[in-house]
């Protein structure tokens, strides 16, 4: 399976009214109140940048490739680079935010940034760039 045939039949799931799931990009109607996604993330290029190279990102990307295989971890990296602007791009975030009826999200650091290996001043570096990343998220005017 390619990444395409994985993502094309993805489906986006409301609670409440919507009685089915609905198709990636398919607008909906809006609800008489604010809808709030609690569970979205953000990836921060910039993060990749200092730990490029670190001996612990080295040896968790041997580790995720053993553990997920080769087609699975092929996937997974054609996956990512079509997902990257969702996770990164403001502007293409309001624009699916708006498609699905979502008024506010509640962002964290995307999960393959949580660099658990990284010791304590690494970690205060990566906290604080994905922190100055988000915050630039923090509003949009409606």
């Amino acid at each position: 399976m390619t990444a395409v045939e994985a993502t094309d039949g993805a489906l986006l799931h409301r609670c409440g009214c919507q009685a089915q799931p609905v198709r990636r990009g398919t607008q909906v109607l809006r609800l008489p109140f604010r809808t709030v996604d609690v569970h979205c993330h953000a990836f921060t290029p910039s993060v990749e940048d200092i730990v490029a190279g670190h001996p612990g990102k080295i040896a968790e990307f041997a580790s995720n490739r053993e553990a997920l295989g080769e087609e699975a971890f092929r996937i997974n990296a054609s996956l990512s680079q079509q997902l990257t602007p969702q996770l990164m791009d403001i502007d293409c975030r309001i624009k699916d935010m708006d498609a699905m009826g979502v008024d506010i999200q509640a962002i964290s650091p995307s999960p393959i940034q949580c660099y658990y290996w990284a010791e304590p001043d690494l970690a205060r570096t990566i906290v604080s760039r994905q922190n100055d990343q988000n915050s630039g998220h923090l509003w949009r005017p409606t």
